[in-house]
């Protein structure tokens, strides 16, 4: 049985094609299960979905999927869909509870997702405006590019990564990344978020500038004083 699985990896890597998108996963094209497409698969769930100022359909998420607004996170690295909105200055805030991530951007109309599944692991989805309720788009290939590749050992999930950004909030590659879990140094983490309540060394709150070989850092900034290009 093991040679025959290994034999299967093996063949799917030589056509191109990631072992999960094969049989029995067929993640590309199978269908979503998990609390969101559940949830929008029976329109009468978005009744009391509302469009509201520039969060648009946020705080309705929110609410329908128990997310607390206390779990708000901000990160100014463009490490998203939306990286051509996000910079110091107005970085992509994260909500999460055990099961569900939900990211918004400032001046952008989606909403970025991501939710664990029994079937498949984590799916992804974006939530965007139609014309009389939120509309439930999947984009496992686009987010894929990151969240099922190398990064997640090729399993589609989640990851947390710091990186150097610089003054945009372009991570600097060639200075490396970290992917962050449990045994991560405190001052490795944090690289293009913003943080508050600790006064230990992390890489938090900080703008690097690139070098011949990677990055040095150029200043760090708090919350209250974020730098505008």
């Amino acid at each position: 049985m093991k040679l025959l699985f290994l034999f299967f990896c093996l063949l799917s890597i030589a056509n191109g094609q990631k072992f999960y998108d094969s049989e029995p996963i067929n993640y590309g094209q199978g269908e979503g299960v998990d609390l969101i497409s559940e949830h929008f698969s029976n329109p009468k769930n978005l009744e009391a979905w509302k469009r509201e100022g520039p969060s648009g359909y946020l705080k309705s998420f929110l609410e329908a999927f128990d997310i607390p607004a206390s779990s708000q996170t901000l990160v100014f690295s463009k490490t998203s869909l939306q990286a051509e909105r996000i910079r110091p200055e107005n970085p992509r805030a994260l909500y999460y509870n055990d099961d569900i991530y939900v990211g918004w951007v400032p001046t952008g109309s989606i909403l970025e997702v991501s939710v664990s599944s029994p079937k498949t692991g984590t799916n992804f989805y974006t939530i965007e405006p139609g014309a009389d309720r939120p509309e439930l788009v999947r984009q496992n290939h686009k987010c894929l590019r990151c969240h099922g590749g190398s990064f997640t050992r090729d399993v589609p999930g989640h990851l947390v990564r710091s990186v150097f950004p610089d003054h945009t909030g372009q991570p600097i590659f060639k200075a490396g990344t970290h992917f962050i879990d449990q045994t991560t140094p405190i001052e490795d983490r944090w690289g293009g978020w913003l943080v508050t309540g600790t006064e230990m060394s992390h890489m938090g709150n900080k703008i690097y500038e690139e070098t011949d070989r990677g990055a040095e850092e150029g200043f760090s900034f708090t919350i209250e004083n974020v730098p505008e290009n």
